[in-house]
């Protein structure tokens, strides 16, 4: 009975974990946003065993929303802009094992003693990490950390659309 509840309050759990999507911004304070006219995209990376998330149009829609959005506040130009936009997804495949606890799938590696030689992948998650680097000085004036998780890694790679627009309506920050 006591394994029954508790395979029951893992389920719960994992579940949750599921539902789960976070953000957070930080941003250097000292920082006048208001002199950045012009940025560039630099880079949009998206590491992932998932084909859905590392097919190359995802990066390519991920960089087109990018200057979507900040267009409305600035000029994208071609060679040295105020900003510097950097992208970077990394997805990780979890299986939910004995005792229902997650653990990362890692793809050819056979699981330990008593344990299955392979892990079913039961949920996915990506963490998108959006930096706003300086142009004359290079340093990180703007970080924005989106963390979503989903069963399906199709309908996790369509979210990253939505959840960099969400990151970027914070831009430019506004002081306390």
């Amino acid at each position: 009975m006591r394994a029954a509840v508790a395979c029951c309050v893992a389920l719960l759990l994992a579940s949750a974990v599921l539902g789960a999507d976070d953000h957070s911004v930080i941003f250097d304070e000292d920082v006048d946003f208001a002199v950045f006219k012009t940025f560039i995209v630099r880079d949009v990376r998206v590491v992932s065993e998932r084909p859905e998330l590392k097919f190359p149009a995802v990066a390519k829609a991920l960089a087109t929303t990018l200057r979507t959005v900040l267009t409305k506040r600035l000029t994208e130009v071609t060679d040295r802009g105020d900003l510097i936009v950097e992208c970077r997804v990394t997805g990780v495949d979890y299986g939910i094992g004995p005792f229902g606890r997650a653990s990362v799938v890692q793809p050819g590696r056979s699981g330990g003693r008593g344990q299955p030689r392979t892990l079913n992948v039961d949920f996915t998650e990506a963490t998108m990490v959006l930096d706003l680097t300086s142009g004359a000085t290079a340093a990180l004036v703007w970080r924005g950390v989106y963390h979503d998780s989903e069963k399906d890694p199709q309908i996790l790679a369509s979210a990253l659309i939505e959840d960099a627009t969400r990151l970027l309506s914070q831009y430019p920050p506004k002081k306390k």
